[in-house]
C-alpha cells in the first residue's frame, strides 16, 4: 500500500462517511493542515522575513533620498504647467496693432506682445471667400489673464468679429515664466 498523509486519509474517510449517510466526524483545522516544519520555526522564519523586508525598505529610502528631492522639484514645476498662455490676434494695420499691443501691456493683461507682419489670411465672410494681408499679435500672458485679454481685444479691435484664440504653454524657461508673473501681477 502506498503512503497517504494523515490529512488526506481523514478527508477520504470523511468523504466515504458522507456517502454512506453515517454521522459526520469532526474535522479540525489541524487535521486539514499538515506541515513538516514545527510552528516555532515558521514564526522565526516569518520574523526574519519581516526584518529583511523592513531593513531593505529603510535602506532603499536612504539611497533614494536624492531622487525624492528631484521628484519634489519636478512635481512643483508641473503645477506651473498650463499657468501661462499665448493668445493670438490678427489685425489689418500696423498702427492699430501697435496701439492694441501697447494697451494690453499697459493694462497688465500681457507681459509681451510680438507683432508679426506678412500674413495672408484666407477666410469666408458674408458668403464670399476673401484673401487679405494681416498682422499677427502673439500675446504672452498668464492663463488667469486670458479672459481679460479677450475682453480688451473685443472692446478695442477694429473688426466686428475679432480673432482671439489662446493655447496653454506646456513648458518654458522658468525665469521667463516668472517674469510674466511679475509683469501681469500674478503670484510668482
Amino acid at each position: 500500500m502506498f503512503y497517504v498523509p494523515i490529512y488526506r486519509r481523514r478527508l477520504i474517510e470523511t468523504f466515504n462517511t458522507v456517502q454512506t449517510n453515517n454521522p459526520k466526524p469532526e474535522i479540525t483545522a489541524v487535521d486539514l493542515h499538515c506541515t513538516r516544519r514545527p510552528k516555532v520555526k515558521l514564526k522565526l522564519e516569518f520574523s526574519r522575513r519581516c526584518f529583511v523586508i523592513s531593513t531593505s525598505l529603510i535602506l532603499l529610502g536612504v539611497c533614494m533620498s536624492p531622487f525624492f528631492g528631484l521628484l519634489r522639484r519636478t512635481l512643483s514645476t508641473m503645477s506651473q504647467q498650463g499657468s501661462y498662455s499665448v493668445a493670438f490676434v490678427t489685425i489689418n494695420k500696423m498702427e492699430e496693432a501697435k496701439k492694441l499691443a501697447a494697451g494690453l501691456v499697459k493694462e497688465k493683461h500681457a507681459a509681451c506682445v510680438n507683432i508679426i507682419p506678412g500674413l495672408i489670411s484666407v477666410y469666408e465672410w458674408e458668403g464670399k471667400i476673401n484673401e487679405d494681408p494681416e498682422l499677427l499679435l502673439k500675446i504672452k500672458t498668464a492663463t488667469s489673464k486670458v479672459d481679460d485679454v479677450i475682453k480688451y481685444v473685443r472692446e478695442n479691435h477694429p473688426y466686428d468679429v475679432a480673432e482671439v484664440i489662446s493655447v496653454k504653454i506646456d513648458n518654458g524657461n522658468p525665469p521667463y515664466l516668472k517674469w510674466i508673473d511679475e509683469v501681469v501681477g500674478t503670484k510668482a
